[in-house]
């Protein structure tokens, strides 16, 4: 007798922060939400699960990151003021980020030495790097891939049960298994990257855009990065980068009028 057994991660949002955002370069408010790894029995979860860990979601990008070590040392039970936050859950943390200020001012004005630019942008990757594990784990790529092999599979079994049959039946059904079966295999092979992609590519551009780093210092920041032993070099290319920020320059900019939706 088969039984479905699995093992589901699950998030319980428990409160906001204040802390300093990478990608907004900026204090912002954080949502943090607690990770557990739950067992289920034919989707029954059992119990709540153990512990993984936490992870903070900017409220502004939307960015999912790892929580610092240290923790913090409050939540707030409601969204709140990123002023107001970071005196009941973060205290000091402003005067202890006197140095990444500092930085933030030095970007603005394009004045990092080049050590300095590459440090920069493995700070952005390594803040991106748990939204790229995050997000390569699912999306609508999977989905369609579990509906592509379910096609193949139909499709075979229909062309052994016709192949006495018509000719053309024959062909008909040949070719689309092997369509369907080529469709799989590609998006087996590249949907982690096309989910991850999706939803690091705006983000990377939104923080490194003040850099305007070159293909050249984006694939050495990625090569540094990888041997760190961060993932999210498999996800994203330095010329995958650049071409988004180029999309991104000549999208055009809708002005609405006041008062319009």
């Amino acid at each position: 007798m088969y039984i479905h057994v699995d093992v589901k991660e699950r998030r319980r949002p428990i409160g906001w922060v204040a802390d300093l955002c990478p990608i907004c370069r900026d204090l912002r408010a954080f949502e943090v939400n607690e990770l557990r790894r739950v067992a289920r029995v034919y989707f029954v979860p059992l119990g709540r699960g153990s512990l993984e860990g936490c992870e903070i979601t900017c409220v502004d990008c939307q960015s999912v990151m790892e929580a610092p070590e240290e923790g913090y040392e409050a939540v707030s039970n409601r969204r709140r003021d990123p002023a107001q936050l970071v005196s009941m859950t973060n205290p000091g943390l402003l005067d202890r980020a006197e140095d990444w200020f500092e930085r933030q001012h030095k970007v603005a004005k394009g004045s990092l030495d080049k050590a300095e630019r590459t440090r920069e942008i493995v700070t952005v990757l390594r803040a991106l790097d748990h939204m790229a594990w995050v997000r390569s784990r699912g999306g609508p790529e999977e989905l369609l891939t579990a509906l592509c092999i379910i096609v193949f599979f139909v499709v075979l079994i229909g062309t052994v049960m016709t192949w006495a049959g018509s000719p053309t039946w024959r062909i008909v059904f040949a070719v689309t298994a092997a369509g369907m079966l080529a469709i799989s295999t590609t998006l087996v092979l590249t949907h982690r990257s096309m989910a991850a992609g999706r939803h690091l590519l705006p983000r990377l551009v939104r923080a490194l855009e003040p850099l305007e780093p070159t293909q050249d210092e984006i694939d050495a920041a990625l090569m540094l990065a990888q041997r760190q032993g961060l993932r999210i070099g498999r996800y994203v290319t330095g010329r995958r980068v650049l071409r988004e920020m180029a999309s991104e320059r000549r999208r055009p900019v809708v002005l609405k009028a006041p008062g319009t939706a």
